[in-house]
């Protein structure tokens, strides 16, 4: 029987007996999120950001990196924190791990981030569970911090405190109790003053969806009817998951799914390797031991974050632009550091481009459109655009 959803009409009046923070945690594959909002004011929501972090133009960001790093003591650094060339202790794509291997499709399960998740739990003797609990810890100490410098110590002391998490979609039953006792660990259940805190977990396209129609009827009454249906399309940093719900109701809004969710592995992440693969291809060029010497010292990863992440990536709008970033003429000498080489400028025009996003932005094009022509079957009507 598929659930239904309604949005909450956002008022000043029925304020809430007891005050309650709602806290809403979407731990991604690749980046996190926190959102939170009061009882008093349900319609004012709060991002989480002011992360910790040693590169520029990170601390104000909306979404923080899954990645966690053990150093040699045992101490954690997390996010934007974690050093540029960190040890092998260092987790990526640990989340997918939580599920059994054979439960993973398999061109997810065969991914390097994957078997490298998997390779660094083995070497050090760690669960994924536990991996995740340290990660959420600090993410929930991060963000317990910064909402107490908004609202007040005393505020946050008296508050009942709602928690509702992200899955994935398409995950196996036997995923969410793991989940769960991954978030106990962390700490985010522990007894308070306040009373039991209260966790619930929502699908991340269904969070997508009812953050959209919350949007949508913010700032106009949208254009749906009883019988429209509609496909949502949560297009994450690894995962893409699309699902297609149908409204029930309209005031307020209330939706149920009428097409089963699907997921692909073709995320922001699959872009970024484009991207590198399409570097190397360009620093070769320019001297064949460049792009190693790179990796090393640091310096790719301060390209990738500057001229990829914080560049082309966002700045790409399939125009005549084009971008030019900065390599090394030459790298035989490997004791030179990556602020030591002479630079010229390499090229990448809109068509370098194009060939990154194409074949993903394909992939991503094929999951929508299985959902349309499922509704247009089963239904005989087309999704609402």
């Amino acid at each position: 029987m598929p659930q239904s959803y309604q949005t909450q009409a956002v008022t000043g009046e029925g304020k809430a007996q007891e005050p309650t923070i709602v806290i809403g945690i979407d731990f991604g594959t690749t980046f996190s999120g926190v959102a939170w909002t009061t009882s008093s004011r349900p319609g004012h929501i709060n991002m989480i950001t002011n992360w910790d972090t040693v590169k520029n133009h990170c601390s104000d960001k909306e979404k923080v990196p899954s990645v966690i790093h053990y150093d040699d003591k045992g101490e954690v650094s997390w996010g934007y924190s974690v050093p540029e060339k960190a040890s092998s202790l260092k987790f990526e794509w640990f989340k997918l791990c939580l599920l059994h291997e054979g439960d993973i499709p398999k061109d997810i399960r065969n991914a390097a981030q994957i078997q490298a998740a998997r390779k660094s739990l083995r070497e050090s003797n760690k669960r994924v569970e536990d991996v995740i609990s340290d990660y959420l810890r600090e993410l929930w100490k991060h963000s317990i911090t910064n909402i107490r410098r908004a609202v007040g110590g005393q505020l946050v002391d008296i508050s009942k405190f709602k928690v509702v998490v992200t899955i994935p979609a398409i995950w196996p039953t036997y995923a969410q109790p793991r989940m769960t006792q991954a978030i106990k660990r962390a700490g985010i259940l522990e007894p308070r003053i306040a009373g039991d805190t209260v966790l619930s977990f929502l699908t991340e396209p269904e969070a997508a969806a009812l953050a959209t129609i919350n949007d949508m009827s913010t700032y106009s009454r949208p254009n749906m009817e009883v019988g429209d249906h509609f496909v949502v399309c949560d297009a994450g940093g690894g995962t893409v998951d699309v699902i297609t719900y149908t409204v029930i109701q309209t005031d307020p809004i209330r939706v149920e799914e009428s097409v089963k969710g699907d997921g692909k592995l073709c995320g922001a992440t699959f872009l970024d390797e484009m991207f590198l693969t399409a570097l190397r291809s360009k620093i070769n060029k320019v001297s064949p031991n460049a792009f190693e010497i790179l990796e090393e010292n640091g310096g790719l990863s301060r390209i990738m974050h500057n001229d990829w992440e914080n560049g082309i990536k966002p700045q790409f709008r399939n125009s005549n632009q084009h971008w030019l970033v900065q390599m090394p003429n030459s790298g035989s000498n490997r004791k030179r550091t990556y602020d030591q080489f002479h630079f010229s400028d390499i090229k990448f025009n809109a068509k370098d481009v194009q060939k990154i996003f194409k074949p993903i932005v394909a992939e991503v094009e094929t999951l929508v459109t299985i959902q349309a022509s499922t509704v247009k079957i089963k239904y005989k009507k087309e999704p609402k655009v």
